[in-house]
């Protein structure tokens, strides 16, 4: 799951739980509230009661109407009624024992209670007959007798009340969160936008382009630090590249004249009258020097790629190049017995000639070196929309799948036993990487038991002219 949505569903969690204990408690609050001012309402009728109780039992009959809108009950400590409310007469509620407040629910047909007018219309609403009734109780003495007072108020409608407060707690709780969700999504991805571009540009920061730096933003955060941090890796990596680099080239050029001296040297001495012993062992120290010439011939195209030489741009037909090229390797298909299939569209293509000669005389090189006598080569050109897709193919071994990835690295071998079989140090692919990165292309590789496949795409930019 990706940061933000982590962080919008944390915050989003984290508020809906406040908002929902929060919620809850002033729901309780507001609950015991409306409790207490019930219990005081209470406490009134019980005291009201009183001076009746001190008078005449003919007294107890003249409590004015109100009275009736209650339960009232006063009886004795055995249990005789001394006093009932009209209500009184229609429910039994009992004391329990230990508490003088408390709910009890009875079932009692509205018109039995007195409504407010405000809230007749209400009554409809109400799912059934069983209502609420708050419960307070009393015990006093009168003349030497123990008299418990019991008196309760029909609450018919705060069940439902206390209901939709509950529904609308809910309620509000749910849609917080969901805007807390929106708000905390929007935030955290302006939080994380830096960390965003950031990544972006690390994507487009490799070992040709490390002089790329990543912008610092204004604010002094974290976010600062680590870019800062990104910058400093990439001076470092910058700094080991480019010494990495200057050697190889240096290397490589002041390595090219002694052994260019001693290959002419050699050839002059084949071309005098030699024993024929010496003349062997000269001929074969020829040609270590030829291979040794080569690699440092491609060390320093390498080099030179690496440092991104300015492509010499010009328009050519793709595919007469590369007609061309298997032209000059015609007598070795030819000698081994190679049976090649082209299927050339033509294709104008801007580009470096030179390099996409090399390119090509590389991977046609590499499709002969591992072929199969009696194998075949297949190679296709044609444009797809805005890119030139080549694909040459050659029926040699099989390349593991572990080791394609790495066919185009520096002095990569698939097959160890190659390095005495065939001629080469890994260095053919690299350069056709290197030359077709150049050109913002793609080069990838695939293999089965029936062939090895080279894939190059090249787009085709708009024609340059001089």
């Amino acid at each position: 799951m990706r940061i933000r949505y982590k962080i919008s569903l944390w915050i989003a969690f984290i508020t809906l739980s406040v908002a929902t204990m929060a919620g809850f408690f002033v729901y309780y609050e507001m609950r015991e509230e409306s409790y207490d001012i019930i219990d005081g309402e209470l406490l009134g009728l019980s005291e009201r009661l009183l001076p009746l109780l001190r008078s005449t039992p003919a007294g107890l009959q003249n409590t004015d109407d109100t009275v009736d809108r209650y339960y009232a009950r006063v009886s004795s400590k055995q249990g005789e009624d001394l006093y009932q409310s009209r209500l009184a007469k229609l429910v039994t509620i009992t004391s329990q024992p230990g508490r003088s407040h408390f709910n009890v629910t009875r079932e009692i047909s509205h018109e039995h209670l007195w409504i407010n007018p405000e809230n007749v219309d209400d009554i409809e609403d109400l799912d059934d007959n069983n209502v609420l009734f708050r419960v307070f109780v009393k015990e006093v003495t009168v003349e030497g007798h123990r008299l418990v007072v019991t008196v309760a108020k029909p609450l018919p409608f705060i069940t439902e009340d206390f209901k939709e407060v509950r529904e609308q707690i809910i309620y509000w709780s749910l849609l917080t969160a969901l805007l807390v969700i929106c708000l905390s999504y929007l935030l955290a991805g302006r939080i994380l936008a830096p960390l965003k571009t950031i990544n972006a540009q690390l994507r487009e920061i490799n070992q040709t382009s490390l002089c790329r730096r990543i912008p610092l933003g204004k604010s002094k955060d974290e976010l600062h630090e680590l870019t800062v941090s990104l910058n400093s890796m990439f001076d470092r990596l910058e700094y080991s590249f480019e010494k990495q680099r200057e050697f190889i080239g240096n290397a490589a050029h002041e390595i090219k004249t002694p052994i260019t001296t001693l290959l002419l040297g050699h050839e002059n001495l084949l071309n005098n009258q030699l024993p024929e012993n010496i003349s062997n062992d000269i001929e074969s120290q020829l040609n270590v020097l030829r291979r040794v010439s080569l690699l440092v011939k491609n060390l320093l195209d390498i080099s030179r790629l690496e440092q991104q030489d300015a492509l010499n741009y010009e328009t050519f037909d793709l595919s007469d190049l590369i007609i061309d090229i298997f032209h000059e390797f015609e007598g070795l298909i030819s000698s081994m017995n190679i049976n090649l299939i082209t299927h050339l569209d033509k294709v104008l293509f801007s580009g470096d000639r030179i390099k996409m000669q090399r390119m090509l005389i590389n991977i046609v090189d590499n499709a002969l070196k591992y072929n199969k006598e009696y194998g075949t080569i297949t190679v296709s050109l044609r444009q797809v929309k805005k890119s030139a897709e080549l694909v040459l193919s050659n029926t040699g071994s099989a390349i593991p799948h572990a080791d394609l990835p790495n066919i185009f690295d520096q002095f990569y071998r698939v097959d160890k036993s190659h390095s005495s079989r065939v001629d080469g140090f890994g260095l053919g692919l690299t350069i056709v990487k290197k030359i077709v990165e150049l050109h913002d292309g793609t080069i990838s590789a695939t293999s089965t038991d029936v062939d090895t496949s080279i894939r190059i795409s090249l787009p085709i930019r708009h024609l340059k002219t001089e």
